[in-house]
């Protein structure tokens, strides 16, 4: 099961031209190096706009779940009613452990400025739970306020680069002079004590960061071997795993293409070819997302085919519609809503094939191709190897729990004297991603309950990896 987005249109992309443009034995060898070239350039760019990720688009998400901290306190002494939902700030935390699971050598070794970042995730997790409780108007106002305090510092921590001036603004607070109030006033409630559990941690990791020299922040020590849950014997094959929506995707990809080009060949259809592309556009890994897809795609298709008449009625010159056509194809690229996206797609791709032909014939063959592609695709998806949500998140309940019990054994191994932190790390992470594999699935069908999944596991991973953490520290 892939945790992170599937790279599905690629695949598909690649499959369809090698059947609609096959390529001779002896220029084999120029297809291969145009697609190893295409590649590296490809990972050339992603790896220079990402080479900062933690530091640039990391940062921002800690410190925005720093302001929706200070919000809720504002909200709780009674200052102000403006903040955000506890969702939207697990959300956050979850899209930064994702920044941090990506930043991992071989998928599975973090850095030092990782480490220590994800444990501030974790702090912010745990202060930002206490803050939304039932309860919370029962926290005491001095720890509020020193809740304050720190995290307008972590703020400044996670921003600022320089060593110096994080130092100095690490004194602008004092924890342990917070806890001899506590101490003396007998706070000793669960949810002060648990508040303080978390800005303890917080205030701990802070000064971690600080002490950590900025060349030393890449620096990835590789302590302990890599588990074997993750190795590469553990992965079942594409062929053997037949429940997979890898294997489920690919099975129904090659049928149906196999089909639209049999069509397209048996009847010699020059524009067969649109065929092919609705199936790849309508055929995906998950069925739900198909059908919200197949919805729109003839409407989009038949209102973009009106708006291409109308424009090659009014302008009839090569070099005007050749502006149309090139405009839509840039506008495209901009637009995410799916039905507005086919819109501009039509008219970028009728538009192309009729700026000195006939626009209304190509137009009625562009839209019967769409129609049999659609057909093709809606009976597949629902009989051919089919993959839906519940499939989905079922999977996903199975790896979360998976990945709890193996955080268990290893919290185990600690107190016998056995430390992996790598691993717990790393199962720890996964555990987010789970989670925003889940909020996607949810976003797909309104009717999927996203809290049968994470419920009361997102807590127990966190209480797991923050006991570890303490235990590991002390020891």
């Amino acid at each position: 099961y892939n945790l992170r987005q599937p790279l599905y249109v690629p695949f598909g992309l690649q499959y369809l031209f090698l059947l609609t443009t096959p390529v001779p034995t002896d220029r084999l060898d120029i297809r291969l190096l145009a697609l190893i070239f295409g590649a590296l350039i490809i990972m050339l760019v992603q790896l220079l706009f990402n080479k900062n990720k933690l530091a640039t688009s990391g940062n921002k998400i800690l410190v925005d779940v720093c302001e929706s901290i200070e919000n809720k306190v504002c909200c709780i002494k009674g200052k102000s009613n403006n903040y955000d939902s506890i969702n939207n700030i697990n959300s956050s935390i979850d899209e930064f452990r994702t920044i941090v699971y990506d930043k991992g050598e071989s998928n599975y070794y973090l850095t030092k400025e990782a480490k220590i970042k994800l444990n501030i995730s974790v702090a912010l997790e745990v202060i930002s739970r206490i803050l939304y409780s039932d309860n919370n108007k029962s926290i005491n106002l001095i720890i509020l306020d020193t809740l304050e305090e720190l995290v307008k510092v972590a703020k400044e921590v996670i921003s600022i680069n320089s060593k110096e001036n994080k130092t100095i603004q690490l004194n602008s607070y004092n924890i342990k002079k917070l806890l001899n109030y506590c101490q003396e006033h007998e706070i000793n409630d669960l949810l002060n004590l648990q508040l303080l559990e978390g800005m303890i941690c917080l205030d701990d990791t802070l000064e971690e960061l600080t002490k950590l020299d900025i060349k030393q922040y890449n620096v990835v020590d590789k302590i302990g071997d890599k588990s074997e849950i993750f190795s590469k014997k553990n992965i079942k094959s594409f062929l053997t795993d037949t429940d997979s929506p890898k294997y489920c995707y690919g099975m129904r990809m090659a049928i149906t293409m196999t089909i639209g080009l049999f069509l397209m060949e048996y009847f010699k259809l020059p524009e067969g070819r649109w065929i092919l592309f609705t199936i790849l556009s309508l055929t995906t890994p998950l069925y739900e997302t198909s059908k919200h897809k197949i919805r729109y795609r003839i409407g989009s298709t038949l209102v973009g085919s009106v708006i291409i008449i109308i424009l090659f009625s009014i302008f009839k010159t090569e070099n005007i519609r050749l502006l149309i056509v090139m405009l839509a194809g840039y506008l495209q690229g901009y637009v995410n809503e799916y039905k507005y996206k086919i819109i501009f797609v039509t008219v970028s791709a009728i538009g192309a094939a009729a700026i000195v032909g006939n626009i209304q014939e190509l137009t009625i063959e562009r839209i019967l191709m769409v129609a049999i592609g659609t057909i093709i695709a809606i009976i597949a998806n629902k009989y051919l190897f089919p993959y839906n949500l519940e499939k989905s998140n079922e999977q996903l309940r199975k790896i979360y729990d998976a990945s709890i019990k193996k955080m268990f054994k290893e919290l185990r191994s600690l107190v016998e004297g056995k430390n992996n932190p790598e691993f717990i790390k790393h199962l720890f992470v996964t555990t987010s991603i789970i989670e925003s594999k889940a909020r996607m699935n949810k976003q797909i069908d309104k009717n999927q309950n996203y809290n049968n999944i994470v419920n009361e596991r997102r807590y127990l991973a966190s209480n797991i990896y923050e006991l570890y953490m303490w235990i590991y520290r002390e020891s």
